[in-house]
């Protein structure tokens, strides 16, 4: 995301975690952006417990997909948002919008509206996310102590950057001109990149979904072997 997109997120997500209870999701999607960003990145944002107090855990997917269908999906994050609106037809609207969910909505819930993962969506559901989540939040607190003593977000983020815990992809919110107060923002990558397919290729039957190399098609067993 540009800069100044960054901050208008961040500072939505800053004012999500004051405001909404333990649980609570939200949704970003930032189309490709030629030159800049090849392929769409989604996000979604839980409210947890850490130390007594609020965090959010971001989920990312890396999608290999074009503006028209990262649309669709910031459409379909809209339909089931708290405060559905008309539908996104200019991707840098739909990437300035943080997509607040229905209250009571699970991250399994979210995932299956657009994603076609079993074994993704098994590890959530089990809670085997669990560990790798309080792996990331552990990482998080230096973070969290650094930008509470006064150290600059600048310095911070390039601690992040350079310790590997924002990693090659860019999927993070910069902290450039954000207060995070004593929220820490932790990132755990969800999964690997996906296509988005209409149809299955060796019987035809619809799948209208995200799905990565290895995906079998649950009418035909057809292995999905990626492009």
């Amino acid at each position: 995301m540009f800069l100044g997109e960054g901050k208008i997120i961040c500072d939505d997500l800053f004012s999500f975690a004051q405001k909404h209870s333990i649980g609570r999701l939200s949704a970003w999607v930032s189309p490709p952006v030629s030159g800049l960003y090849p392929g769409t990145k989604i996000m979604i944002h839980e409210i947890v417990e850490w130390r007594g107090d609020k965090a959010t855990l971001n989920r990312a997917i890396l999608a290999d997909i074009d503006a028209k269908k990262a649309l669709d999906i910031a459409n379909i994050f809209s339909a089931v948002s708290e405060s559905p609106e008309e539908q996104y037809s200019d991707p840098e609207r739909a990437r300035r919008k943080l997509f607040l969910m229905e209250e009571g909505m699970s991250v399994v819930d979210l995932l299956n509206l657009f994603v076609d993962d079993t074994e993704l969506i098994e590890v959530i559901r089990s809670g085997k996310d669990l560990k790798v989540r309080e792996e990331v939040l552990q990482k998080a607190s230096k973070y969290s102590e650094k930008i509470k003593n006064g150290v600059s977000s600048v310095e911070v983020y390039n601690s992040m950057v350079s310790d590997g815990f924002i990693g090659s992809y860019d999927i993070s919110c910069p902290t450039v001109g954000v207060s995070f107060s004593e929220y820490t923002i932790g990132h755990s990558l969800a999964s690997g990149e996906y296509k988005h397919v209409k149809n299955c290729g060796k019987c035809g039957v619809s799948i209208d979904k995200l799905i990565k190399k290895g995906y079998k098609c649950s009418s035909c067993n057809g292995e999905y072997l990626g492009c």
